[in-house]
């Protein structure tokens, strides 16, 4: 049966958070275990670490290492054989200025398996429009799956009676989650769930 199943991007099937801590060795020389992110806004966690008020996230999506981040382990695979008879949609809460990027980077990784590519700004900066919210899309495009990492994204989704299979991350692992969420750690799970 082809379902319609919304993707997230980031640290779901792109491996961001990895490449961000590179960012952060390379550029300031500053060290912090993704396990420590404990909190989805982590820019915060690394400005009270390291005493300073600074977007560095912003800065680590206009720098080179921006363009290195690479597909999540079996990401690739799994989402090919996915699109073969589902509709896949990636709905992101990246910038809305990363668009044409975003798109060169799926094109690279995931050729042809994505029907749609829908950025929603979820965390504007001042100055900035936010997009519609994840839930809101999902419903108005009639998504009956959802692939996330974002607990309260998760909720919202779950809350419509969205199946959601949440990426365990350390920003997500304290929350109380709802019956139509699914906690997954790998792409095979997230197969072996949608191919029931």
């Amino acid at each position: 049966m082809m379902a319609r199943i919304h993707v997230d991007i980031d640290d779901t099937i792109a491996d961001t958070t990895s490449t961000f801590i590179d960012f952060m060795i390379h550029k300031y020389k500053f060290k912090i275990n993704k396990e420590e992110l404990n909190d989805h806004a982590y820019n915060k966690i690394i400005c009270s670490l390291m005493k300073k008020d600074k977007d560095f996230f912003r800065e680590f999506e206009k720098s080179n290492f921006f363009n290195k981040i690479k597909p999540v382990k079996n990401s690739q695979k799994i989402i090919s054989n996915l699109a073969k008879n589902n509709e896949l949609i990636l709905i992101s809460g990246r910038p809305l200025n990363l668009l044409e990027g975003t798109k060169k980077w799926i094109e690279k990784y995931f050729p042809n398996c994505f029907l749609e590519i829908y950025l929603i700004n979820q965390y504007p900066r001042a100055g900035e429009e936010k997009g519609p919210r994840k839930f809101e899309l999902c419903k108005k495009l009639n998504c009956s799956f959802s692939i996330e990492d974002d607990a309260i994204s998760a909720l919202s989704l779950a809350e419509l009676g969205v199946n959601v299979l949440l990426f365990n991350q350390p920003w997500n692992k304290n929350a109380n989650l709802n019956r139509n969420i699914t906690r997954v750690s790998t792409w095979h799970e997230v197969n072996n769930l949608l191919n029931k």
